[in-house]
């Protein structure tokens, strides 16, 4: 499963994702003058900062729909539906984050007036309908057949993975999962663990220095989408530039474990901030398990590369001599092959 044209020619294969990622791309140019030139904060940092990530994010999120839409063999006409129900849900979301800060308020979690807590139920929904949309796509991925198996693998694990942080966004609503605490009555969800909202953070991100944060298992999940994809055509790269190094029968397995790596990060993101620890600040028990994790992926890829050296055809096979041209007098015989005449009988010597 090759890439397919340019990412423009992608985007435009398909209008409303065309529109998507082009529409957040100008909201966060505008969000960007915003933060510089807008002094209001919220919850401590610039209020415009947070439709400058999201506009950004969905850009790279709808693009990465588009470039892969191309390579669904199932269902296509119902896959382009599916897109553009996420390309107008997640615009629609951008839509409603920004306008709320134009009116100086919380986007998510805010319960304060009934005007807040209907746009804090829409944007619910539109999740809601966007993340069982990313499913429908998902299995229609993995159930294409044709063109690249490793790198159709490869875009499967992404979006499942990607699917897997998407719902890790619904754990920073969910009081009764322990892992926030509501501050108020009318300001229901949180991104921290064991503090409030708003506590010291690192630059952009906001992600928590002092506690743990459910943003970074969040958008780590997201992000499947595109580094498991990118990894796979790294490796597909890779065995043609190298073949003695990376075998064309290798990519599959690899692919797998990209996926399996990928989702290793995924679980240990989340388990670091479930347990209220900063991604800056990790503990033995979480460099242990991230050491586990580095060292089962590198052992795993080395022995598949090396069992794919293995199996790979010797020169001298037969498959070779097949190949080598036949020998001058071989090839004249075949021009011009000996007369047999049985009527003329046995030749004298």
């Amino acid at each position: 499963m090759n890439l397919r044209g340019t990412v423009g020619h992608a985007l435009l294969a398909h209008r409303p994702l065309q529109f998507a990622a082009f529409g957040s791309l100008a909201i966060a140019g505008i969000a960007l003058i915003g933060v510089f030139l807008d002094p209001r904060e919220l919850v401590n940092a610039p209020i415009w900062l947070k439709s400058f990530k999201f506009g950004i994010s969905i850009a790279i999120y709808t693009t990465t729909l588009a470039v892969l839409l191309p390579h669904v063999t199932r269902a296509r006409r119902t896959a382009r539906g599916l897109c553009t129900i996420i390309a107008a849900g997640i615009f629609l979301e951008l839509a409603l984050i920004t306008f709320q800060i134009v009116r100086g308020t919380l986007s998510h979690f805010n319960f304060q007036t009934v005007f807040d807590t209907a746009v804090t139920a829409s944007m619910g929904i539109i999740i809601v309908i966007v993340w069982l949309s990313n499913i429908v796509l998902a299995v229609f991925v993995l159930a294409s057949r044709g063109g690249d198996q490793a790198l159709r693998i490869a875009v499967g694990w992404g979006l499942v993975i990607g699917l897997v942080g998407m719902g890790l966004a619904f754990t920073m609503t969910a009081e009764e999962a322990g892992l926030i605490e509501n501050p108020t009555e009318t300001i229901m969800g949180a991104h921290s663990v064991g503090i409030a909202d708003g506590g010291p953070g690192l630059p952009i991100t906001g992600w928590s220095t002092v506690a743990g944060d459910l943003r970074v298992p969040h958008f780590v999940g997201l992000h499947a989408m595109q580094v498991v994809p990118l990894i796979a055509f790294a490796i597909a790269w890779l065995s043609r530039r190298s073949p003695a190094i990376v075998s064309e029968g290798a990519r599959v397995p690899l692919s797998h474990i990209a996926g399996v790596a990928y989702s290793g990060l995924v679980v240990l993101s989340f388990w670091q901030a479930a347990r209220g620890q900063s991604i800056v600040q990790p503990d033995a028990m979480t460099l242990s398990a991230a050491g586990a994790l580095v060292a089962g992926t590198t052992i795993a890829a080395i022995v598949t590369l090396v069992l794919g050296a293995r199996r790979r055809p010797p020169p001298s096979s037969d498959r070779s001599l097949a190949a080598s041209p036949a020998p001058a007098h071989s090839q004249a015989e075949a021009r011009h092959p000996r007369r047999t005449d049985t009527a003329r009988g046995p030749e004298k010597e």
